[in-house]
């Protein structure tokens, strides 16, 4: 009882530091906050602060870095700013540039081919983002594509995916990196690197794809750290090289979307449990003369039915709850030849923290509001250029939704088995994960070894020897009915560590 008591504290302070990390959005160039008269807008940051209602739209004049596409504005519990970076350097709320963060994504592209990349940040509005490790308030891991040149392919890619662990409790609070740009995928992937709470409502999967394919690499966050899995999701359509465009999930994290400015909008389910995608549709891009669709984004509306999206000259709505999906969707908005300075066409969206879906221009001073995207057809209240922002940028924050929660009633709630096979590496794999009391844990040694299980204080519940094959240990003999076990493998040629979550 009195563990379970711990980790209901536990999972309680966990839920309220996860309220907030999206409340304040940073974009824009610093220069000293200087007006240009001629353009009627400041060189300097936007803030918007979703802590009061409408949210406060300011100029901040203290912080000095400067955004490309890619920003990251990390807040904390109470919505105060934490941390945020522009994939160049990592600063603090005191705009401090965090200690080993400086230079980020360092090599060719950086130094070469684009040097002003270290002076105005990374240009691709998904290639970063920071996600808190699960069980801790104060570590958090970023994910970055890294941009380079590859042999046979003529313009610039992402050739790998690298990571980098913050620590904000460090320096007194200042915060420290304990490691900078660590590989953890070899692969050309597209830019956009894309997050949804696992169905346990504590870890994480993260999604990005392989260039020139339709496959999906699945990546998991616990708080043992980031494994890519074996196996990928591949389906739907091919995305050819040199192809861009935005990614996302729905906030109940049951779909997924990519829509790319050559091929068109791609939908697939998602498995929470297993971080797989499924039953793929597809709406290829019309043929219009004056489409623009370089400029793209998908942005789903909070209740999850509708996809929004952002085709360069053009804002259509699509109803996910409808047998055919992405068939005959609704155009909300052509652009209306606005100008702020330049020509406003309509690019990447977010979805707010007050429920409004939030959509920039390409380096423009404006953004134009959905004000009620739960609403079908016109009735969403679309805003051409509504709210105005004093300093020009390119726009919002990458955010996943950090309020999503433990699934109820899917393949991981407590009446059903959880992931079918998680691979743990050195030849061991362990199902299923979450497990039920009542049911068997199964696992799969590709040689004799041992198994040992410990409880969150580090006492050994259960020991067993292994033989090669599978190994099924009942759950009643791990001595507990609810709550995370942790268990060690250990083979002739390799180990594994981790957790198996028992649910009644």
């Amino acid at each position: 009882m009195k563990n379970l008591i711990g980790l209901f504290f536990l999972c309680f302070s966990l839920a309220g530091l996860s309220q907030k990390e999206d409340y304040v959005w940073l974009s824009g160039y610093h220069s000293g906050a200087l007006y240009d008269s001629t353009i009627h807008h400041y060189f300097a940051i936007d803030k918007i602060d979703f802590n009061s209602s409408p949210p406060r739209v300011s100029l901040d004049t203290d912080i000095t870095i400067n955004f490309d596409a890619s920003v990251v504005s990390f807040s904390d519990s109470n919505g105060n700013l934490l941390f945020y970076s522009n994939g160049i350097e990592i600063r603090n709320k005191w705009d401090e540039v965090i200690q080993n963060s400086r230079p980020m994504n360092d090599g060719w592209v950086d130094n070469v081919y684009n040097p002003s990349i270290l002076s105005y940040g990374y240009p691709h509005a998904e290639a970063i983002m920071a996600l808190p490790v699960p069980g801790s308030r104060s570590d958090f891991i970023f994910f970055q594509c890294f941009g380079d040149s590859t042999p046979g392919i003529t313009s610039i890619n992402c050739p790998k995916l690298l990571t980098t662990y913050l620590s904000m409790a460090d320096s007194n609070g200042h915060g420290k990196v304990h490691y900078r740009d660590s590989l953890l995928l070899a692969d050309i992937i597209t830019p956009n690197i894309t997050a949804c709470k696992h169905a346990n409502g504590n870890d994480w999967w993260i999604l990005v794809s392989k260039q020139n394919s339709n496959c999906y690499y699945r990546i998991l966050l616990t708080d043992s750290g980031a494994k890519v899995l074996p196996d990928q999701s591949c389906l739907g359509e091919i995305i050819p090289f040199d192809d861009g465009g935005i990614c996302s999930f729905s906030p109940d994290g049951s779909k997924y979307a990519a829509l790319n400015y050559m091929k068109g909008m791609m939908l697939y389910d998602f498995d929470r449990c297993t971080g797989l995608l499924s039953n793929t549709h597809f709406y290829p891009i019309p043929n219009l003369v004056d489409s623009g669709w370089i400029f793209t984004g998908a942005t789903f509306s909070s209740n999850s039915r509708f996809l929004y999206g952002t085709i360069g000259m053009y804002l259509l709505q699509f109803d996910t709850w409808q047998s055919d999906p992405l068939s005959n969707p609704d155009t909300i908005a052509r652009f209306d030849g606005f100008a702020d300075p330049l020509g406003s066409y309509y690019t990447n969206g977010q979805l707010g923290p007050d429920e409004k879906i939030y959509i920039t221009g390409n380096a423009e001073g404006n953004y134009s509001v959905i004000d009620s995207p739960n609403l079908k057809g016109a009735a969403c209240q679309f805003r051409p250029h509504g709210l105005n922002m004093p300093a020009l940028s390119w726009g919002p924050p990458n955010h996943p939704n950090y309020k999503l929660g433990k699934q109820i009633g899917g393949a991981c709630d407590s009446t059903h088995i959880g992931i079918a096979e998680i691979d743990a590496g050195a030849g061991i794999r362990i199902s299923p994960n979450p497990v039920l009391s009542t049911g068997v844990l199964t696992i799969y040694a590709s040689g004799d070894g041992m198994v040992q299980f410990t409880d969150g204080i580090g006492r050994t519940v259960y020991m067993s020897d292994l033989h090669a094959g599978s190994n099924a240990i009942p759950c009643d003999a791990l001595h507990t009915q609810e709550g995370m076990i942790f268990y060690s493998v250990q083979l002739r040629h390799g180990t594994a560590n981790g957790k198996v979550v028992i649910m009644r």
